[in-house]
């Protein structure tokens, strides 16, 4: 065990959670001691429309041949006409609860969720909204009896005044709901996207934030509520879906298995949690990062790249003190043998062997929410001192005497091992990895600081920037110079090809030579969560629910798909369309052609995330040395104000002066700040 606490850790004061079959913490951990799954047939259980949507034949594009998945069932939550929003508002009492007062009137709480996709009550009617004059139109050529009025109706779709549209519509939104619930008066707020890493990349800013004294408290963790058909047909077109229960690291594992859920947690710094009486339930040690660079395609995962990011992880943590390591482990064969490998590889120096585990096994795979979902069951196994077995395992993929395996008993904790790893990885290859320690009474002293001093000040400046615009999108250059092959451009969407053309041009014109530099290079994205392509993509698919209306046919149905395909463009659902439907992948897509090895994510505050992306960009700069690009398009709703219109991407490029200065890299501007605007806007 360390010396004394400085006072400046950060801790958790406060956790809450809904998930499949487990309305509180305490529940959730009765599942994961006892290896209760909560992984069902949605066909089955009658949550999915089973002759709409299935297809066994695997050949149907709009269609899923599995429906498993962690189902939340609690009334409280399917009822709400927005589960997102009673996910994290019930997961968030929870955490509050936990502290000595819930009184924020003369506190700044910053809040950052994990998120990557709209609730998925939302569907059905922006698919209605954005797609009247095709629907309207058919209607009435064939049906004259069948109006828009008559389908919203026997959908059960909800009408929205102007002014709430706004609020519904934008995935942001549930941030304003915890705001509200809670009257929190202060502070900043951001929707993290990092795909399946979201979750740990949004505690990730909350650990900076609260380092740089810029908030009393943090609000963090991640939420998915989207369990609607277009997550399964997406998950279903490269042939990634279980067509069982998942099995991660198991033999026989034939993919994953989709979840839902909400884990938030409340973090504070050490010395201010001992200051306001607060129970603290961990202490977050290390947090590590990494991109893949282009060691692999977008598609894959990366060894180089998760091997990486354990070692920034870990630069600080002493191997042989970790007690176990709950991994991202999703029952892809691909994936969970790419994570066994690298962490085979990277403790292949440590003495004794180190239990590994998913809780996807249980929950399914919780998407945003996963790192949150990990974190929660660390959090447990440190409080408990117990990692319970994997009973659902049969034969494990692990190397025969390799240093890692998933333990299949229960391990009683000696109390020599006192911290557990927590692994979270997403599409577009971000790696994160979170190490958790338990907290010790003994370790704290009474004569910490009191003031919370700023972080020494660094003159943060521009050595770059550009403004792409749509209209600069050329196939054969996009193809011949961004290594994307013509069959594939269309399965990226518009915004990801600009962030690339931003990225280069800034390059280009200010000739910041970034070679050799990988390694210290960043990409933020700041965008509304939503692009084109995943909205026109999932019309197609959200076509079959008017096969529910009386007195409209299967054929009725198909006339429609093939309308909207010929509107959007869209013939059919690929296996590799799911990756240009992400907003993360705005920023993975130039991480991935340049080689940057730094993290990449996606902020969205709704039409201020440029501004909290940059505020972003300079934190991280703040606290590592670097270059941090950010690419961001100009964003604007639309007239009936359920899209978003976009067209034009900024693309800026940050690093300290000393930093710039040190690389011979241009200096545009000085003393930047979050609210930075380009001169030539």
């Amino acid at each position: 065990m360390s010396t004394f606490y400085s006072g400046d850790e950060i801790c958790i004061v406060g956790s809450g959670c809904v998930l499949p079959d487990a309305s509180s913490v305490q529940s959730f951990w009765e599942n994961v001691k006892t290896g209760h799954c909560s992984i069902i047939d949605l066909f089955e259980s009658g949550v999915l429309d089973k002759e709409l949507y299935l297809d066994t034949t695997k050949t149907v594009d709009s269609k899923t041949y599995s429906a498993m998945a962690g189902c939340v069932q609690d009334d409280r939550i399917t009822s709400s006409s927005n589960k997102a929003h009673a996910m994290l508002t019930e997961a968030s009492k929870q955490a509050i609860a936990c502290l000595s007062t819930k009184d924020f009137s003369d506190k700044k709480i910053d809040i950052y969720i994990g998120s990557c996709e709209g609730d998925q009550n939302l569907s059905s009617e922006l698919f209605i909204d954005n797609n009247e004059e095709v629907i309207a139109t058919y209607f009435k050529e064939h049906h004259k009896t069948v109006t828009l009025d008559h389908v919203r109706k026997e959908l059960g779709l909800q009408s929205y005044s102007e002014e709430d549209i706004a609020s519904v519509k934008l995935n942001s939104s549930i941030l304003e709901v915890v705001k509200k619930e809670f009257g929190i008066k202060a502070g900043k707020r951001a929707i993290v996207d990092a795909a399946c890493a979201s979750s740990l990349a949004a505690i990730d800013i909350s650990i900076k934030v609260l380092q740089n004294n810029e908030a009393d408290m943090v609000i963090t963790g991640g939420v998915d509520s989207n369990l609607g058909v277009e997550a399964f047909v997406m998950f279903s077109a490269p042939r990634a879906l279980s067509s069982k229960k998942c099995a991660p690291f198991d033999s026989s594992a034939d993919g994953i298995s989709l979840g839902e859920g909400c884990a938030v947690f409340v973090l504070q710094k050490l010395k201010n949690a001992i200051r306001d009486n607060n129970t603290i339930y961990g202490i977050i040690k290390s947090m590590g990062s990494s991109s893949d660079g282009n060691a692999s395609s977008i598609f894959s995962p990366s060894l180089s790249g998760q091997k990486l990011c354990l070692e920034r992880a870990y630069t600080q943590t002493d191997i042989e003190a970790l007690a176990y390591i709950e991994c991202h482990g999703t029952g892809t064969k691909l994936g969970d043998k790419t994570e066994i490998s690298s962490l085979q590889a990277f403790f292949s120096e440590r003495k004794k062997r180190l239990p590994i585990g998913s809780v996807k096994a249980l929950t399914g795979h919780t998407r945003a929410a996963a790192g949150s979902v990990g974190l929660l069951k660390a959090l447990c196994i440190l409080d408990n001192g117990v990692i319970p077995p994997s009973r659902y395992l049969q034969k494990s993929i692990e190397e025969e005497n390799g240093k890692v395996f998933v333990n299949q008993k229960e391990i009683i904790l000696d109390g020599s091992q006192d911290c557990v790893g927590v692994s979270s990885f997403g599409f577009g290859n971000i790696n994160y990895h979170m190490i958790v320690e338990k907290f010790f009474q003994e370790k704290v002293i009474q004569d910490f600081l009191t003031t919370n001093k700023e972080k020494s000040h660094k003159n943060i400046v521009v050595i770059g920037e550009s403004l792409a615009c749509i209209e600069e999108i050329d196939k054969d250059y996009v193809c011949n110079r961004f290594k994307i092959l013509p069959t594939m451009f269309d399965q990226a969407d518009s915004m990801q090809i600009l962030s690339l053309l931003a990225v280069e041009k800034a390059v280009k014109n200010y000739n910041i030579l970034l070679r050799g530099n990988e390694d210290d290079v960043k990409v933020l994205s700041g965008s509304c969560t939503g692009l084109d392509l995943l909205n026109n993509s999932g019309y197609r698919i959200k076509a079959h629910e008017l096969g529910k209306v009386k007195g409209v046919s299967k054929e009725d149905v198909k006339n429609i798909q093939d309308l909207l395909a010929k509107k959007y463009g869209i013939t059919s659902i690929r296996e590799d369309m799911s990756f240009g439907q992400l907003n993360n992948v705005l920023a993975d897509r130039v991480s991935n052609f340049f080689n940057f090895r730094g993290k990449n994510c996606n902020i969205d505050s709704d039409f201020n995330s440029l501004s909290l992306a940059i505020d972003t960009a300079l934190r991280e700069i703040v606290f590592e040395e670097g270059v941090v690009i950010v690419v961001s398009p100009y964003e604007n709703f639309s007239k009936n104000m359920t899209l978003i219109n976009r067209g034009k991407m900024r693309c800026y490029i940050f690093s300290s002066l000393e930093y710039a200065k040190s690389h011979n890299y241009p200096i545009l501007f000085e003393n930047v700040s979050s609210t930075y605007k380009s001169s030539s806007q």
